[in-house]
């Protein structure tokens, strides 16, 4: 998931997006942290930046794309890779996405999701998946404005081994 400073027309003024690094991980676990309490998950610090330096250690996996605004992060999105015979091949699954609040509503959230997009065509994916909290209805009017739609009829279900 290399990519560096994207500017473009798709871009809210003074956005930038990157791929973060190592030195990235304390501004992404706090941006994490407003995301897990928004959406009601546990947080736990500690396996989350075990998580997030494996993600960075082994970028075959995936990434995690920063937007920035005047130096400082905004928003992130984890996208990581799978493969899938029913979906006839690669999938990219944004595994995660955040906006700050005072940028939600700018078009930061719609740049990293078009930044998933170039990834995935860039890469042959031949499928982009995304899960969407049910109490959330301003993140899933931002997927299904970007294409996404409800047409699989699975529940996700989990089983933690770690």
């Amino acid at each position: 998931m290399a990519t560096s400073e994207i500017h473009g027309k798709d871009l809210p003024t003074a956005v930038s997006l990157r791929t973060a690094a190592g030195a990235d991980v304390p501004a992404v676990l706090a941006m994490m942290r407003q995301l897990y309490a928004m959406e009601d998950c546990p947080f736990d610090p500690a396996r989350a930046e075990r998580a997030l330096r494996g993600l960075l250690a082994e970028p075959v996996r995936g990434g995690i794309i920063l937007a920035e605004r005047d130096g400082g992060p905004i928003g992130y999105m984890v996208a990581t890779f799978s493969y899938s015979l029913e979906m006839a091949g690669l999938i990219l699954l944004v595994d995660e996405l955040f906006v700050t609040a005072e940028h939600r509503g700018r078009g930061v959230g719609s740049s990293l999701l078009a930044e998933a997009e170039r990834i995935a065509r860039e890469k042959g994916v031949t499928t982009m998946i995304l899960e969407v909290n049910r109490d959330n209805p301003d993140a899933a009017r931002l997927y299904e404005r970007a294409g996404y739609t409800g047409r699989l009829k699975y529940t996700l279900m989990t089983r933690r081994l770690s």
